[in-house]
């Protein structure tokens, strides 16, 4: 970008985030940044702020030499791609907050970035008011990462805060986190752990060089959570949360997977409640730090896009993924999980390696065992209707002669 005393935004989408940011600038003490057009489906439509701003003609803001930066935060993804595209063309670089966009569209985005030698940014993809995606990459960018797990999605934090600690249904919960702008009115990306898995993929390519989709790793939401999986964290005075995990193994690929999660008080994430999001980075020498913010509602993610116009200023871009790393998501570990449900014989007890607690009532069964995960990528009765699963922490078991003897053991106790 070249230096000028003022910044002049194009802005893609009046929703949350949009009307956020433009509040944001209106109270920032950056009095040198304005948005100058926001486009939008239907320009007439009555809005909270002057119709001088808005139109829906997105040629008029993309080819505007006033212009410097286009934000883009609608939830369009073909939409958004098109908008970014044409704006990286035109050399305006580009802040963007739509996670399924970036995931999608990664590889021909980086090219982008290169082959007109202009800039996107999306920290507000991922992890609202935590700069995760800087810390990545300026903090750690000599080191050698080992893990990264998170709490990624503000809006699945809030209702299981609710549904754990208030004892509130999740139906309740879910409006609650409506009302409060942390949930769209359509919450199944939230819910379903899509959102939570895009996020990651983000944190994969940065952390690890590895650019994936979802369809890649194990993930699933909150949303078959029941009453045993509460009563059972209650009972063990612990807590669950939704928590995306990128582990180097030993022989160098990365397990990754975003389940609940069963999280004790002694655990970093036991007090990241509500709509807070927080990081832990493990790198290989054992050190570890742990990132906390609001990861959810318009103030926290327009806060984010504010951090990216700065650094846009400064001449900040991403790196290039290196395309030679031999890293890879890791299709061979065995993972400890917990299964509830109502009928025990929907669970496919013949796929497990070994179980180690085994509970039958009249309403409701669970049972714990270890479990490979080709056998649940494999198979989606983890996933149906009245089923729930959820892990704990440091449950990945790649070892198979350790596998082996603990399985043994089990046997030699009777309990398998």
């Amino acid at each position: 970008m070249e230096e000028k005393n003022t910044i002049t935004i194009g802005l893609f989408g009046y929703g949350v985030v949009g009307k956020g940011l433009f509040k944001l600038l209106n109270n920032s003490v950056q009095k040198n940044i304005f948005i100058k057009k926001i486009c939008i489906k239907q320009a007439v439509k009555i809005r909270d702020i002057d119709s001088k701003y808005f139109t829906s003609n997105a040629v008029s803001i993309l080819t505007d030499n006033d212009i410097d930066i286009i934000v883009e935060v609608t939830d369009d993804t073909d939409a958004a791609f098109s908008i970014v595209e044409a704006a990286l063309q035109n050399k305006k670089p580009v802040i963007s907050a739509n996670k399924k966009m970036i995931v999608e569209n990664y590889t021909q985005l980086i090219a982008l970035q290169q082959q007109y030698q202009t800039p996107i940014l999306y920290e507000a993809a991922c992890g609202a008011s935590i700069p995760i995606i800087s810390a990545i990459k300026n903090y750690y960018n000599n080191q050698y990462l080992h893990s990264i797990s998170g709490i990624i999605n503000g809006s699945t934090n809030y209702i299981l805060t609710k549904i754990c600690n208030e004892k509130i249904t999740f139906n309740y919960a879910l409006l609650q986190a409506q009302q409060a702008g942390f949930a769209e009115s359509n919450p199944i990306a939230d819910i379903s752990g899509q959102d939570a898995a895009n996020k990651l993929c983000i944190i994969l390519a940065h952390a690890f060089d590895i650019v994936t989709t979802p369809n890649n790793f194990l993930y699933t939401g909150i949303q078959q959570i029941n009453e045993i999986d509460v009563a059972v964290a209650v009972q063990n005075n612990h807590t669950i949360k939704l928590v995306a995990n990128a582990c180097t193994l030993q022989n160098g690929s990365i397990a990754a997977y975003v389940l609940p999660q069963f999280i004790a008080p002694s655990h970093d994430f036991y007090n990241i409640k509500n709509e807070y999001n927080a990081f832990i980075i493990e790198n290989i020498f054992g050190d570890t730090q742990l990132f906390k913010g609001k990861g959810a509602g318009a103030i926290p993610t327009a806060s984010a896009i504010l951090n990216d116009i700065c650094s846009l200023k400064n001449k900040c871009q991403y790196k290039k993924i290196n395309n030679t790393t031999n890293k890879a998501i890791a299709k061979q570990y065995f993972i400890k999980i917990f299964v509830s449900t109502v009928g025990i014989q929907k669970i496919p007890q013949q796929h497990f390696e070994w179980i180690e607690a085994y509970h039958q009532q009249q309403y409701g069964s669970w049972l714990i065992g270890v479990i490979h995960v080709k056998k649940l990528v494999a198979n989606n009765w983890w996933k149906k209707q009245g089923i729930s699963l959820i892990t704990y922490p440091n449950s990945m078991i790649e070892n198979i002669e350790e596998k082996a003897i603990k399985k043994r053991s089990m046997q030699l106790a009777s309990i398998m």
